[in-house]
């Protein structure tokens, strides 16, 4: 007999003694049963995880265990000694932790390379481009040094006439606040829909709250304010890379945070601008951009993976369609 979630942590009753180790350590999880300790709730916090943990590390009978095949948990299992506790079989612990090291250690050397590689390039083509030098629309591939001081790419700048750097600036801050949410909340078991909206909530928040240091920012100098207004696209991008788990919207993030933070260092350091300097004509037809720099190019990779994503999340919708017979 079980008490919990099977994929989750649950307690074997058959095992248990009742010794109230679980619901004192952990009583938002476990609870004194009529013969058992019981599961009253999944862990949903760092706090409450810590806790779980401490009772799976220091049982001597083995009754709390965890059924579930989240890579995190899994491997956070594994590193406290606790693999035993775990109904993943050896393959999926090994795995899970592979993943890991790739979603994080592996992940954060691929984005600091792509990251290196963008501002390489951006500095090699200042240093060698002739500024002056015309474009040639029909062009398969060519070098042409361009450079942008607002920090946005053809879709971008477009838009991005249309609202004022103070507005600019304080949706840049409603991102980070949306960010440290997403972080201070990663574990709550909400659902998708319900995190999305609560993250809408924050930004909005987030961009009246600071309303009033609005008049302060956007008095900088200009480069600055063309920064702020940036920095939040680069962190909410990189929060997101750094909570998904490992699949295919983890390489989307990565080159989406890439990108992001190769515009973003352009802007930071003199001469405080965007470096283009790739223009393509098949690049520019497909998505509609003129002189772009890597960093761009990682944004049309990233699209390129969200297009295969939605591919397969419909197929997978008309693959679960009843047919008619």
């Amino acid at each position: 007999m079980r008490s919990g979630d099977v994929k989750g942590v649950y307690v074997e009753a058959d095992c248990c003694t009742s010794c109230g180790v679980p619901w004192t350590t952990a009583p938002s999880t476990f609870a004194d049963g009529p013969d058992s300790c019981v599961v009253v709730g999944q862990p949903t916090g760092v706090t409450e995880l810590r806790r779980v943990l401490r009772v799976m590390r220091t049982q001597e009978l083995g009754c709390v265990r965890y059924g579930g095949r989240d890579v995190r948990v899994l491997d956070l299992l594994r590193r406290a000694g606790c693999r035993e506790y775990c109904d993943a079989k050896p393959s999926v612990l090994e795995r899970s932790a592979l993943l890991w090291r790739l979603a994080h250690v592996e992940g954060s050397r691929v984005l600091a390379t792509l990251v290196s590689a963008d501002v390489l390039t951006k500095a090699l083509a200042s240093a060698l481009l002739a500024p002056d030098m015309p474009v040639d629309t029909g062009a398969v591939l060519q070098l042409v040094l361009r450079t942008n001081s607002s920090g946005s790419g053809s879709w971008a700048h477009a838009l991005g006439t249309a609202s004022q750097p103070a507005q600019q600036v304080a949706g840049s801050m409603g991102w980070v606040a949306a960010a440290g949410f997403l972080l201070a909340t990663r574990a709550r078991p909400w659902s998708l829909l319900r995190r999305a909206a609560l993250v809408v909530l924050v930004i909005f928040v987030g961009s009246i709250i600071s309303t009033p240091l609005l008049p302060y920012l956007t008095s900088l100098p200009a480069p600055w304010v063309v920064a702020l207004a940036r920095v939040g696209g680069a962190v909410g991008f990189t929060t997101l890379w750094w909570i998904v788990k490992p699949g295919l919207w983890k390489v989307a993030l990565t080159l989406f945070s890439a990108a992001a933070l190769g515009n973003l260092m352009g802007l930071i350091v003199p001469p405080n601008e965007v470096i283009d300097f790739i223009y393509s004509r098949p690049v520019s037809l497909v998505f509609h951009q003129g002189v772009v720099n890597l960093a761009d190019l990682y944004y049309d990779a990233g699209l390129t993976c969200v297009a295969v994503i939605v591919v397969r999340w419909l197929a997978s919708q008309m693959r679960r369609r009843p047919t008619l017979v």
